[in-house]
């Protein structure tokens, strides 16, 4: 809250954004440098559309185009000048006070940085960042700022910590991470037949997944189907024997291999 009220006095007048490289006004008020630029140009502008709407009155007056870089560059430029055609303005009123400012003949290199106000702008900036952090999950008081997020764990981790709960090499180094978040949604597969329904059900004579849609009126409508909670439990009941089949067959196969290498030596 308190970060909140001091940001209404960092706001530049002219662009309601935050004083990027502020300047001092004669008035004593401060502006962004590109916004006194901008401000001077428009004056410029407009004054020349003045003259163009009093020679044809029946043209409708256009809106003011942003200026271009290459037109800011040159204004700001020490030693430029306009032709006597174009008069270079240097009076415009202040957007804080309304007041005219007269920048004299030095123009804009007459006008001083604010560099008070600069550091309390970035300091404010990195408040406002250390406030919307995500922190990391893992890591011991204080915590580090998070630079990813694990969408299978549903946590935040830093760069750190990410290496020391997903090292390379095992099944965590497999999850999906993404930028630093507080949406862990749960992940919902998709029918790549009908990408808007959800898969709910598994086919056991195609041994994939499907929706409602396959089974009324698709290429599974006369297939038997079961539930995703029956399939998955069935599915890894049968994974399990088979691994511990593998299992127990590894001794065997390992004395079976060093049989065959003696015959090979015996055959030599």
């Amino acid at each position: 809250v308190t970060i909140k009220n001091i940001e209404r006095e960092l706001i530049c007048p002219a662009c309601k954004e935050l004083f990027t490289h502020p300047l001092i006004l004669p008035c004593q008020h401060s502006i962004c440098h590109k916004c006194v630029k901008e401000l001077l140009l428009m004056l410029d502008d407009s004054f020349n559309d003045v003259g163009s709407d009093n020679s044809n009155q029946s043209s409708p007056r256009l809106r003011l185009p942003s200026p271009s870089m290459d037109k800011i560059d040159r204004i700001s430029r020490p030693g430029w000048k306009r032709n006597s055609l174009t008069p270079r303005t240097t009076t415009f009123p202040c957007p804080g006070c309304e007041h005219d400012v007269d920048l004299g003949e030095r123009g804009i290199n007459g006008l001083f940085r604010n560099f008070t106000l600069e550091t309390i702008v970035e300091r404010y900036r990195q408040a406002a960042r250390a406030a919307t952090a995500i922190m990391c999950d893992l890591c011991k008081p204080p915590p580090q700022e998070s630079t990813k997020s694990c969408m299978d764990c549903s946590a935040s981790y830093c760069n750190e910590c990410f290496k020391i709960y997903h090292p390379w090499g095992t099944v965590k180094a497999q999850h999906e991470y993404v930028g630093p978040t507080t949406n862990f949604r749960p992940k919902i597969l998709m029918c790549p037949e009908h990408e808007t329904e959800r898969i709910n059900m598994y086919c056991e004579l195609c041994r994939r997944p499907v929706c409602h849609l396959c089974k009324l009126g698709g290429n599974h409508s006369n297939h038997r189907v079961t539930t995703m909670s029956s399939a998955y439990k069935t599915l890894k009941e049968k994974l399990s024997k088979d691994i511990d089949y593998l299992i127990g067959k590894e001794s065997q196969v390992k004395s079976q291999i060093s049989e065959l290498n003696l015959l090979m030596k015996e055959t030599e």
